[in-house]
């Protein structure tokens, strides 16, 4: 009888430390949710710039094809979007983010470069 006992409790006990690992779970995998949803950026707020300055520790600055103020580019946006190097003068299209009251460049990307279409009036 004894054993039963013991073995009622130890399924309790399981039982409850399923239930505090599973609700741990749900709570990290909705803070992960919240994360992603923070950094989303829709597709129409890209904008194109070029390198102004970049040192590999600091960051640097992208001045907008548009005008308007100049953006900060942190490290970890370049680091992100894996670019082995990027040098002043360099095109670059980027989405604006706000977080904690920054503004800064991140989901940066090199610009396509128009399509090059054959005239099919002129002979070659």
């Amino acid at each position: 009888m004894t054993g039963l006992i013991v073995f009622a409790v130890l399924v309790f006990l399981v039982g409850a430390g399923c239930l505090e690992l599973n609700r741990r779970m749900r709570a990290w995998e909705a803070a992960e949710r919240a994360r992603a949803a923070a950094l989303y950026v829709a597709p129409a707020s890209r904008q194109r710039g070029f390198v102004k300055s970049y040192d590999p520790t600091n960051g640097g600055i992208i001045e907008p094809t548009a005008g308007g103020d100049p953006v900060v580019l942190p490290v970890s946006s370049v680091e992100r979007a894996v670019l082995v190097k990027l040098l002043p003068g360099q095109h670059v299209e980027y989405a604006l983010v706000t977080k904690d009251g920054k503004t800064f460049a991140d989901d940066l990307t090199f610009p396509r470069a128009p399509a090059k279409h054959s005239d099919p009036d002129k002979t070659a």
